[in-house]
């Protein structure tokens, strides 16, 4: 009881975020100095270089990939080699993510004023080996990630005020804008649970946010225009969301070969190459190689040619093409799914698995990656790169993607049950952003990451509070 008073003590003083800050950043150093300069992998690396040579593209968040280069090109200067310019983005995204948990977890004890509830999502944020290992990397999710945790954290500091302030307003209007801005299927989720709000909401609180959304629409949309004119950006292939259809044609063509037309083979032809190599291909949790055989020239030129023979395959072979959709997906559904982490473990066993867990030079040079703490690096590298997280009984369970899922779902139903809907509204776009995933080209844990952060805070709506 000494304990939780003292913990108490500390939870309701002045400097409760910056002593909650520093203990974050003390618990996350020994993993930072064992992967100094930092986890340059995923999509990082090639953004950079997509700017150095004016080769910009939408396909990635044109403001994170402007964030990474110029905190990479900063580091350049600072530091003698260029790969170890790696470490003010890394430093910068760590005191960011801290900076977010800190906050996150200060607003659920002032919100429930469970000491021990607030402790446990301390250590969450703190020693979760994804809390840990994410903030090192490059991958545009972590930062989306920290700001879909403060929109969420927003929304309910909102909702549980009577006469929110025009501080709190703006403030949300800034980080919602933000939020859209690094992850591009975000506006998606926002404008899909916007209706919801609408039905949902009070009639005298509907105008006021109609008027907000609308806002943060087009500050967004007029952002997103600046940065491509700004960049000169090209604009992503469009064929990156084709995956569900490109998947179901795989499928189609590597069980149903036999059944196939000759009309069906030559159109399969014409769009994929060739059907032998599309069968091939096909890798029934990931899209990559049957998107990168369609060519879509040809479907730009022949679209509703392309589109009715889909449909018309589709209709034919519902099964097939259902199984495909739920086979590349399968780690969002299925929590006894491993193929999410088998992505790239065959050809890169020590590097690649559940995370990506290595360091692509930008620039090259003769600076050698240091490995001061090799002990901590075996263990994260064993874990998630090798996936031996799997052989822990009850704890390998929360860390399947499907896991968040389930529990996302069920707390949606729960507050809807109850008609709790200041709880529930602020979960609607968090539900519709998981769904969303479900339409890309493979289901693993980063894409999700906006979500796992989320979850203390979900909880904290559950869990009974101190508050008297």
């Amino acid at each position: 009881m000494k304990l939780i008073k003292r913990i108490e003590l500390v939870l309701t003083s002045k400097n409760c975020q910056k002593i909650l800050f520093l203990f974050i950043i003390i618990c996350w150093l020994p993993t930072f100095i064992a992967f100094f300069p930092g986890i340059f992998n995923y999509d990082g690396p090639s953004q950079i270089v997509s700017l150095l040579e004016n080769n910009v593209s939408s396909h990635h968040p044109i403001i994170h990939t402007l964030l990474l280069c110029f905190l990479y090109t900063c580091g350049i200067f600072l530091f003698p080699s260029p790969t170890q310019g790696a470490i003010l983005y890394t430093l910068f995204q760590v005191c960011v993510m801290a900076f977010i948990f800190s906050y996150t977890t200060k607003f659920i004890y002032d919100s429930t004023k469970n000491v021990k509830f607030t402790m446990i999502t301390l250590l969450f944020f703190s020693i979760f080996p994804t809390n840990v290992l994410l903030p090192l990397m490059t991958s545009k999710d972590v930062l989306f990630a920290g700001l879909v945790l403060l929109y969420i954290v927003y929304w309910f500091k909102i909702m549980e005020k009577n006469i929110p302030t025009k501080s709190d307003y703006f403030n949300l209007i800034l980080i919602t804008i933000l939020m859209l801005l690094f992850r591009n299927n975000a506006i998606y989720s926002f404008i899909i649970s916007f209706p919801f709000w609408v039905f949902l909401l009070k009639k005298k609180s509907r105008l006021k946010f109609i008027s907000l959304f609308l806002l943060c629409v087009i500050i967004f949309y007029s952002c997103s225009s600046i940065l491509l004119i700004a960049t000169n950006a090209k604009k992503g292939s469009p064929k990156e969301k084709l995956s569900i259809i490109t998947q179901a044609i795989g499928r189609i063509s590597k069980n149903e070969t036999n059944n196939l037309t000759q009309e069906e083979v030559e159109k399969i032809n014409f769009y994929f190459g060739n059907i032998q190599t599309l069968s091939n291909a096909y890798i029934p949790y990931l899209s990559d190689k049957t998107k990168d055989l369609l060519d879509y020239n040809k479907v730009s030129d022949n679209q509703k040619d392309f589109y009715n023979f889909a449909l018309s395959l589709i209709k034919k072979y519902p099964i097939t093409s259902i199984e495909s959709f739920l086979a590349t997906c399968n780690g969002y559904w299925n929590i006894f799914d491993n193929t999410f982490c088998s992505i790239s473990n065959k050809e890169f066993p020590r590097a690649k698995g559940y995370f990506e867990i290595t360091f692509y030079k930008v620039l090259n040079d003769e600076y050698v990656i240091p490995n001061y703490i090799p002990s901590i690096k075996e263990f994260y590298i064993s874990m998630f790169c090798e996936n031996n997280y799997r052989f822990i009984p009850i704890l390998n369970v929360v860390f399947q993607p499907a896991f968040y899922f389930y529990f996302l779902v069920g707390y949606v139903i729960y507050m809807a049950c109850t008609k709790n809907i200041k709880n529930l509204l602020p979960s609607i776009f968090l539900l519709a952003y998981f769904l969303s995933c479900f339409l890309g080209p493979c289901a693993i844990v980063r894409y999700i990451y906006g979500v796992i952060v989320c979850i203390p805070v979900l909880v904290s709506k559950i869990v009974p509070s101190s508050k008297k």
